[in-house]
């Protein structure tokens, strides 16, 4: 990630900076960057993906901007884009969207809401990430994308607030240690069968709110589940909110969360706000 701003001021990535660099693989161009100089990027190999936060417009295997995504995989352009909590959030296609995670956490609690609104995770975002053993997705969450957590091998719970309205092809595959999977949906979604991996079909135990087990039974995928248990979710739901709280969190004008806002502008729920 590079630097957010210089001492509060917008600047630019000269020539040749990065150049040959091949152990870069992904990148945060953050708002203040206003250009990047020739070359810049040429030759870094292993750079896939662009998390644009600027006002420059990047595309794949083009050589302007600095050859900065020459060899990416995915390159997003988010202009109203931000970074909270290594969470890096943006709007795709119009639509509110979490396209990157840059840290390292074992107990993932992803954001509790997009500036207030609700979003969707997009497809391969915590594709064969390791480190993550349990997974807090809150009510704010409607869609877990195509492969969004494959390949998460070490996640062994798991939680699917109550507004998600769908979760694509092989989610989670490759997540075969999840042994608690809690739903809170009352009215369960179709899915395919392939969601999840046999070994968590056959046993993780999945636990959906009381009066819904025969709901469950009778919908692809979750009447794969050999166990299904019913439980209460009052309280549970309140639990993974507040882990996942993130109201009233400051951003400065580059998108970043700010723990402890100075003078200044900054950004509250998507609205410019003037600290005195």
């Amino acid at each position: 990630t590079l630097p957010a701003d210089y001492k509060g001021e917008s600047y630019i990535i000269d020539a040749d900076v990065f150049n040959g660099n091949t152990t870069i693989t992904s990148i945060v161009i953050p708002n203040s960057v206003t250009s990047i100089g020739d070359y810049a990027f040429e030759d870094c190999t292993g750079l896939k993906t662009i998390y644009n936060l600027s006002n420059l417009t990047f595309s794949k295997g083009s050589t302007g901007n600095g050859y900065v995504a020459y060899y990416a995989d995915k390159v997003y352009n988010l202009p109203e884009g931000f970074i909270e909590n290594d969470f890096v959030l943006g709007k795709v296609n119009g639509v509110n969207t979490l396209v990157g995670y840059l840290g390292n956490a074992t107990k993932l609690t992803l954001p509790a809401d997009y500036k207030g609104e609700s979003y969707i995770i997009d497809a391969d975002v915590f594709k064969g990430n390791t480190t993550i053993t349990s997974v807090v997705i809150p009510n704010s969450v409607t869609s877990i994308g195509l492969s969004g957590f494959e390949g998460c091998s070490n996640v062994e719970t798991l939680y699917i607030g109550s507004s998600i309205e769908s979760i694509g092809s092989k989610a989670f595959a490759g997540c075969e240690k999840i042994t608690e999977i809690k739903v809170a949906l009352e009215k369960p979604i179709r899915g395919s069968d392939d969601i999840f991996t046999d070994a968590v079909y056959d046993n993780a135990t999945l636990y959906v709110p009381n009066g819904t087990k025969s709901l469950y039974e009778k919908r692809e995928p979750w009447n794969i589940f050999f166990f299904i248990v019913e439980m209460d979710f009052t309280g549970i739901d309140e639990i993974a909110e507040q882990r996942a709280e993130s109201k009233n969190v400051y951003y400065d004008l580059s998108g970043r969360a700010v723990e402890n806002p100075t003078k200044g502008i900054y950004i509250i729920n998507g609205k410019k706000v003037l600290v005195k």
